[in-house]
């Protein structure tokens, strides 16, 4: 059995090629599963064209190579990211792996994928739906891409976290984590992430035509305190870029306020949801 299919425009890709392996096995759908396993328990990763949308780095594309080594299974993994640093770095991440598929990369807006019509089996997206709906209201054409790509009775799952919409003592860090990365990023003239709430998502994905969609919220990951450290980093390097002095010093101080409540109160991420929904 053999992959063969006319998936791509024409398109500026890096190709790692592999040999194709393939086991039949059956596989079900099990309630009350953890975040983990509700994102890949159904999953099938058996003889498909799999889109990585929103890769960044290439965590989810990794995933799912190692998946396949361990369950034997092939295919041709897709992974698609309109930021070319991200996919030289998920090139290299997929380098790394004795993975036995094909993977392409492609440095492109998901708003606008040079695939073809009904050439992809399987679409995942992890922690990249709020990057994509920037400006807002962009993920209703994303999720219109997605739909015209995926064959016909083709699966997505799509994860991110939810929006603070109700602040509780839990949430300071990760509520000042975020209004002080988009004042940053206002700042410096740098679109930002627009979270979804997940039921406007399902909603939206059922206009575009989406079916059988299920959504479950899971408690979001603690905020340990290498986390922070990387969160402080980042932000201070991007701060040290600003040429108003003042600007510069309120928004050390924002980042300082950051640290000190994860020291004393702690914190978890927000929330992640899980959609799965068939076309």
């Amino acid at each position: 059995m053999v992959v063969n299919r006319s998936w791509a425009a024409s398109v500026n890709q890096i190709s790692l090629q592999g040999i194709f392996v393939f086991r039949v096995k059956n596989t079900r759908l099990v309630n009350n599963l953890s975040f983990e396993k509700y994102f890949w328990d159904v999953v099938d990763l058996r003889c498909k064209v799999i889109l990585d949308v929103g890769a960044g780095k290439g965590a989810t594309t990794v995933r799912v190579l190692e998946k396949m080594s361990s369950e034997e299974a092939g295919g041709i993994v897709v992974a698609v990211d309109v930021v070319r640093g991200s996919l030289a770095l998920c090139k290299e991440n997929v380098a790394k792996l004795p993975h036995r598929a094909q993977v392409e990369l492609i440095a492109a807006d998901s708003a606008y994928l040079p695939l073809r019509d009904e050439s992809v089996d399987l679409v995942l997206s992890s922690r990249a739906i709020a990057d994509m709906n920037s400006p807002p209201c962009r993920v209703v054409k994303v999720l219109a891409e997605l739909y015209r790509v995926l064959g016909e009775g083709g699966r997505v799952v799509l994860s991110d976290e939810c929006p603070i919409t109700k602040q509780t003592q839990e949430d300071e860090v990760p509520s000042l984590m975020r209004r002080l990365a988009k004042a940053v990023s206002h700042l410096i003239g740098r679109e930002h992430a627009h979270e979804v709430d997940p039921k406007d998502l399902e909603f939206i994905m059922r206009l575009v035509g989406f079916k059988e969609i299920e959504l479950r919220t899971f408690k979001g990951e603690s905020l340990t305190p290498q986390r922070i450290g990387r969160f402080v980093k980042n932000s201070m390097d991007i701060i040290s870029h600003i040429d108003d002095s003042e600007l510069r010093r309120a928004l050390a101080h924002h980042v300082k306020r950051v640290r000190e409540a994860l020291e004393k109160k702690g914190g978890f991420l927000p929330p992640r949801y899980v959609l799965h929904a068939r076309k």
